[in-house]
């Protein structure tokens, strides 16, 4: 397997060959504890890729992991947006988006801003609403600000955020 540059940048400093992010990592883990809060088995399925895959993204960053990380990623915020507005329908986007292959996944990350966008936009929760928003910033705090734990803390509260919805 060969690596590739992440969509979104962290500055957490490399800890080894075996995992290379390893707070990154972990806190990916984290996408496990909503499943216990949600009954929707799509939910579950997608939430647990979720913890995998980025787990496994951050742990190695290999092209195998970039993709289901991305994929997983896409398709936790496309759910979480069908489970807040009750359009169920909307988990029907998640199959084409397994096949969009492009070098820079420059339409993954259009998929994924746009979805963050309509989530704030539809999330009616505030509790979850703020914690998102808090994640997102933590989350551009590493990629553009330099904070190495960034994107640690920003797997912890959207996951967090997830238990709320």
């Amino acid at each position: 397997m060969t690596n590739c540059k992440s969509l979104y940048k962290t500055h957490e400093k490399q800890f080894n060959d075996k995992i290379l992010y390893p707070m990154n990592s972990l806190s990916s883990l984290f996408y496990l504890i909503p499943m216990m809060f949600i009954s929707d088995l799509v939910g579950k399925f997608i939430l647990f890729g979720m913890a995998v895959s980025s787990t496994l993204w951050w742990a190695k960053q290999t092209k195998t992991s970039h993709y289901f990380d991305l994929l997983f990623l896409s398709s936790t915020l496309i759910w979480s947006l069908s489970y807040i507005t009750k359009i169920n329908s909307l988990n029907y986007f998640i199959v084409p988006i397994m096949f969009i292959r492009n070098k820079n996944n420059d339409y993954k990350n259009i998929i994924i801003v746009s979805s963050v966008s309509l989530l704030l936009l539809s999330n009616a929760n505030y509790i979850s609403k703020s914690i998102f928003v808090f994640s997102i910033v933590s989350k551009i705090s590493d990629t553009f600000c330099g904070n190495q734990y960034g994107t640690a803390i920003f797997h912890i509260l959207s996951s967090i955020s997830i238990c709320f919805i």
